[in-house]
């Protein structure tokens, strides 16, 4: 499985804001993405699917480090 890492910028399509990846969350085969943003210098955190943010940049596998 891959995911995009906490910390990589993203944009979430609606409403079209830049923010960070700042948790992910696994369900059986679900990734959502908490995604924290900016407006008029107030925190926001929104919760999307995978499929509501776009990223230049490719995704990282997870798993445990022998």
């Amino acid at each position: 499985m891959t995911i995009y890492p906490c910390g990589c910028e993203v944009v979430v399509k609606r409403p079209g804001v830049f923010g960070n990846v700042t948790a992910v969350t696994i369900r059986f085969d679900l990734v959502t993405y908490e995604v924290t943003y900016y407006v008029d210098s107030i925190q926001q955190k929104i919760w999307v699917h995978e499929d509501e943010i776009m990223k230049d940049g490719k995704k990282q596998p997870i798993g445990f480090k022998k």
